[in-house]
């Protein structure tokens, strides 16, 4: 499998994609609609709710995970808030897999994407008082070609007390689309994770999945931030069983000394019913110069 590139290094291929198209292409119609939404009606002085961005993506196009993979760029959404309101990260869907010509792996979402995150509430605020909420988005669309698109987005919520649900249908479905930690009840693995430094910044991982249930499909998605490369990925299941084996080789590109750094991976598995989900597991690597 190829390797997984820190996300600086992709921007250049992303946008040669994008130039090197015929004009004709360029032009294509606007391939992603953005919209802001929150779970509230209104906000409460000291609550803490919801507020999330959704990606409306044309047939045949799609947009990018944390981690893009071997192309295109991660969607981005920012948030500008008033004076003591604290947003928290986006919560990332489990992504499904793009394969394209010269086995180009990518990571991201068809027909919609939504990023949501929680949003703290600063206490004395005045009952009736409109609060405006802004957030900027940003993504690469990708289908023949790929396409950035960026929107500023802004919903006003009034200050209340007796705040009741907004867009519940909306968050409640992806909520069910959100990987789980490694310690949450629902994981249906027992995880035995061994590393081990066998050259110079460089650190070969295994990773031992036993399934409690029958599942399909497993796979592991590297978040290797700008640090670290991703080498080698290979799945073993034994048929007729609920193991399966994973093992990767991990590359640091810069530091110095002996230290303890934390990858980020995702789980990937199908469950029987057909949904694809997945368990957040952080990987520690004893990396060595």
């Amino acid at each position: 499998m190829k390797s997984y590139k820190p996300i600086t290094a992709l921007v250049v291929f992303t946008f040669l994609m994008l130039f090197s198209a015929p004009a004709g292409a360029r032009s294509v119609p606007k391939t992603v609609k953005a919209k802001l939404a929150a779970d509230v009606t209104s906000i409460a002085p000291g609550s803490t709710f919801n507020l999330g961005v959704l990606l409306n993506v044309s047939p045949g196009w799609h947009v990018y995970w944390k981690n893009s993979g071997d192309s295109g760029l991660p969607t981005s959404v920012e948030y500008k808030l008033p004076e003591g309101f604290h947003a928290g990260g986006p919560r990332w869907p489990v992504p499904v897999v793009f394969v394209g010509a010269g086995d180009v792996v990518d990571y991201g979402y068809e027909d919609s994407l939504f990023l949501y995150s929680s949003v703290m509430v600063p206490e004395g605020l005045s009952e009736g008082e409109n609060v405006p909420l802004k957030a900027v988005v940003s993504w690469v669309s990708c289908k023949e070609i790929c396409i950035p698109g960026k929107a500023e987005l802004e919903i006003v919520l009034p200050v209340s007390d007796e705040s009741g649900p907004a867009n519940t249908p909306l968050f409640t479905e992806w909520e069910k689309r959100l990987p789980i930690g490694e310690f949450d009840p629902g994981n249906p693995f027992d995880i035995e994770v061994n590393t081990e430094s066998t050259a110079k910044n460089l650190t070969s991982v295994n990773i031992l999945l036993d399934a409690r249930r029958e599942l399909t499909d497993i796979a592991l998605y590297p978040v290797p931030g700008d640090s670290l490369v991703v080498e080698d990925i290979t799945v073993a299941p034994r048929p007729g069983e609920n193991h399966t084996e994973i093992s990767f080789l991990v590359k640091r590109l810069r530091g110095s000394g002996t230290t303890q750094i934390n990858l980020d991976t995702l789980i990937a598995f199908t469950e029987k019913d057909g949904a694809r989900s997945g368990v957040e597991l952080p990987v520690t690597l004893d990396i060595s110069e």
